[in-house]
């Protein structure tokens, strides 16, 4: 494939430039607000933009967590993405551009971004909507920011006040009563911008929960197994090919019911012991004298009517559940199957239930972690990667660059799961039918939802989310259970 760059209309548009060689400067086009020209021309910005970090694809792909396939249709325009992609960007140009981020960037790339998701009512108004509530958040960050800056020289001058009036001076006229006022104004605007962030994240949190999720991570989680249509009776399809296939289908289940139904009849009068056909007939009044049990359950041991029971036995025993259920015939049945083991089939064991994990929440600190793992149970701030090297069940990040907080999956795979716990069968059916994105904002995991999840050591986890502590709802508190796999699986 052709590397994505230059224009596509000159000779050089195939050529590869060089990671330090930063993007071309074109003369500016315009294209009507939420067109696919406007799109395209978004896609040409991002596409600069990461040229200019010296980063290869692979290379980003591998440090923020985008597929190739995403970050691609981002740079052709065939995508929008979210503002926390744009924010990936330009913190990397940042840190490492040729030539250096300068402010015109930070703006051309947001008003560009502004022209693909097109006016406030059209298609795109919600994720519009969330991009400017995200700027407006930032900019109360700062703000907030710079009140905590006022609100240490305002400490200072008290301070240097009461320290003047312990050591016998006074303080000058008014003095006291303008830091009461300065005080009393600190506090009002704190609390102002205290409520409007409030309010500005709830709204986030809201409007994440009508947008569809992010398809950055869809191309890292295994895609679910084949769904087997079921039978339907004839009648049932619209089509008349439909309605044939299942008149076939209906035919042969049925004949191949009544061709089981004669050779069972057939075996139980050749093998019933009152019957002239039978082969043990002749020692029938031998084996049924009553004084003489012993020969009579030798008799039945001997012969060959006894192998389907002693096949359902030893099924049984090894499977729980076809024993439960099968009885003799479920034995007679299965003699010749040969199945993959599945989770049904296998001793899962499990090793804790009802085990209440709690992921701490980290507050008022940016790009904070916080981690928690199943297998053994904790939560706990940080993440365990950065001492021993080995990644995290799950871990929260608060707000950073732009972006929300969100929870990331770093074990095997995790879907939606039933509010009851399920057994290991239907846990590992849901963490892989039902698989959830690796990376999607934390306000998505609601307090009663439950999921399955294989841990890193290939461990059952099922947990449903009892709280979300923290004034920000930056943690979990959840109920689990765990199984772990039999020995050798």
């Amino acid at each position: 494939m052709a590397e994505l760059g230059g224009d596509a209309n000159t000779p050089e548009s195939g050529r590869r430039r060089g990671p330090g060689v930063p993007a071309r400067a074109s003369a500016p086009r315009e294209a009507p607000d939420g067109s696919p020209e406007a799109a395209a021309l978004l896609g040409e910005q991002l596409r600069a933009l990461r040229e200019r970090t010296g980063l290869v694809m692979r290379a980003f792909v591998s440090k923020y967590g985008y597929s190739q396939t995403t970050i691609s249709r981002y740079e052709r325009g065939g995508r929008l993405p979210r503002k926390a992609y744009l924010d990936c960007l330009l913190g990397e140009v940042s840190r490492r551009g040729n030539p250096p981020l300068a402010p015109e960037d930070v703006q051309a790339t947001y008003d560009l971004y502004r022209k693909a998701l097109g006016p406030a009512g059209g298609r795109n108004a919600l994720l519009r909507e969330v991009f400017e509530l995200e700027l407006r958040n930032e900019q109360l960050s700062v703000q907030t920011t710079g009140l905590y800056t006022e609100a240490a020289a305002y400490k200072a001058r008290v301070q240097e006040l009461e320290a003047r009036i312990a050591a016998g001076g006074a303080a000058r006229p008014g003095e006291e009563e303008q830091l009461r006022r300065e005080g009393a104004e600190l506090a009002r605007r704190r609390t102002e911008l205290e409520a409007e962030q409030r309010t500005v994240q709830q709204r986030i949190n809201r409007l994440e929960q009508l947008l569809p999720l992010d398809d950055e991570d869809t191309a890292l989680v295994p895609p679910p197994p084949p769904v087997v249509p079921p039978f339907v009776p004839p009648g049932e399809h619209g089509g008349r090919q439909g309605r044939r296939v299942s008149v076939t289908q209906w035919i042969l289940g049925a004949g191949l019911a009544v061709a089981l139904a004669l050779l069972t009849v057939i075996a139980v009068h050749l093998w019933s012991p009152g019957s002239a056909d039978s082969p043990v007939s002749s020692a029938s009044s031998d084996s049924s004298d009553p004084a003489d049990p012993a020969d009579s359950a030798g008799s039945s041991g001997g012969d060959g009517r006894t192998a389907p029971s002693s096949d359902s036995a030893t099924d049984a025993a090894s499977d729980p559940a076809a024993g439960a259920d099968g009885g003799g015939d479920g034995g007679g049945v299965g003699d010749g199957a040969s199945t993959a083991p599945s989770a049904s089939a296998t001793s899962w064991t499990r090793q804790y239930h009802d085990t209440s994990i709690t992921l701490p929440p980290v507050e008022d600190v940016g790009c904070q972690l916080a981690s928690m793992d199943f297998d053994p149970p904790r939560g706990y701030e940080g993440s365990a990667d950065a001492v021993s090297g080995t990644p995290d069940d799950l871990t929260v990040q608060t707000a950073c660059v732009g972006m929300p907080t969100n929870i990331t999956l770093y074990a095997v795979a995790w879907g939606t799961s039933s509010a009851r716990e399920p057994g290991p069968a239907q846990c590992l059916d849901d963490a892989n039918r039902n698989a959830l994105p690796r990376k999607q904002a934390l306000s998505k995991i609601t307090v009663g939802s439950a999921y399955c999840l294989v841990t890193r050591k290939q461990s059952l986890a099922w947990f449903k989310v009892t709280a979300k502590p923290g004034s920000q709802q930056q943690g979990l508190t959840v109920v689990a259970t765990l199984w772990t796999p039999p020995e050798g699986s």
